[in-house]
């Protein structure tokens, strides 16, 4: 026997609490399934909810209509595809319904500003060892716009997510936050033309991952994390700091002078680090007034290769390669 259910009887609901740019909402995600035909996105209607309550169409479109795939995690469609599955956000309660409709093309006015805010920003490629991929965005955005990048709920444990600690797939932060789902190691993090310095932590210990310099391209390869989080330092904007992280002469074979110059007071680490991200020696880590500061840096014991010399001051991450030879 054929089972049937009225279109109009498909349930939604709006969230537990109010939207922080506009509490007038209390937007909620809801699993919605498509129609026996591709159906653009346009085709979602709303009908009043019990309580008189309609969700807002372009709210919902504003956020996205969302897909899953097991080598891609998340991912925004403009149509629906008979037998699959899609996470909408609501504004309210109401029924859903979907009108059949192809090829018509999403007109909220948020697509194309979230379109100019992807690429005006900064994105990384997350790629693991079982060939699944998704990217993230760091922006210097600052508008409401970027509410509208938060994903679905995260999926089951062991399946193949990545977002921000946010749950957006887009951050303006010095010091993001990304958290790794269901992963195999080794994974590499891709950087194309970096539009500023990254330094990349593992956000638990603290313990160096890697960096890419402005201008530079760059594979960031990840081996294993404890709890799956990397922090991405932006070290564009200096706080507390001069811009004077130098480490000189560079190449050097017996010694390197770090020196850097604090504007105020801050609790200063500075750490070495080989090419594969082991610690090799601790330089400072002290409470540090105002002024200008040099440390010799013995190299006799170092072998020739590449090392990396990383200071922490207060909200500031820097890091400057510096090369042994022999």
């Amino acid at each position: 026997k054929e089972i049937k259910s009225d279109v109009h009887k498909i349930k939604v609901f709006e969230g537990d609490t109010p939207d922080p740019e506009n509490p007038a909402n209390k937007g909620g995600w809801n699993l919605v399934g498509a129609l026996s035909v591709v159906t653009s996105v346009e085709g979602i209607e709303f009908g009043q909810s019990d309580n008189g309550s309609i969700p807002n169409k372009d709210y919902t479109l504003n956020y996205g209509v969302y897909g899953y795939r097991t080598d891609l995690g998340y991912y925004q469609v403009s149509n629906m595809v008979p037998g699959m599955g899609y996470w909408i956000k609501t504004s309210t309660d109401g029924y859903y319904r979907l009108l059949p409709t192809y090829g018509k093309l999403a007109s909220s006015n948020s697509l194309v500003e979230k379109t100019s805010v992807l690429n005006n920003s900064q994105m990384f490629t997350i790629r693991d060892n079982g060939q699944k991929v998704n990217n993230v965005y760091i922006t210097t955005n600052n508008s409401d716009i970027l509410n509208y990048f938060e994903l679905p709920p995260a999926p089951m444990s062991g399946m193949f997510d990545v977002r921000f600690s946010d749950n957006k797939y887009v951050s303006n932060s010095n010091n993001a936050i990304l958290k790794l789902q269901g992963v195999t190691y080794p994974l590499a993090i891709n950087v194309d033309n970096a539009d500023a310095d990254y330094t990349l932590y593992d956000a638990v210990s603290g313990e160096f991952i890697g960096s890419v310099n402005k201008g530079e391209s760059k594979s960031i390869v990840v081996n294993g994390l404890a709890y799956n989080s990397i922090r991405i330092a932006k070290t564009e904007v200096m706080t507390g700091i001069d811009n004077s992280f130098t480490a000189t002469p560079n190449p050097a074979s017996d010694f390197s002078n770090i020196q850097f110059v604090l504007n105020e007071p801050s609790n200063v680490n500075v750490n070495i680090y080989d090419a594969l991200g082991n610690l090799v020696e601790t330089v400072v880590n002290a409470q540090l007034n105002a002024g200008t500061f040099n440390y010799n840096v013995n190299l006799s014991q170092y072998t020739a290769g590449n090392y990396f010399a990383k200071i922490n001051a207060g909200n500031y991450n820097s890091v400057v390669k510096i090369s042994v030879i022999k």
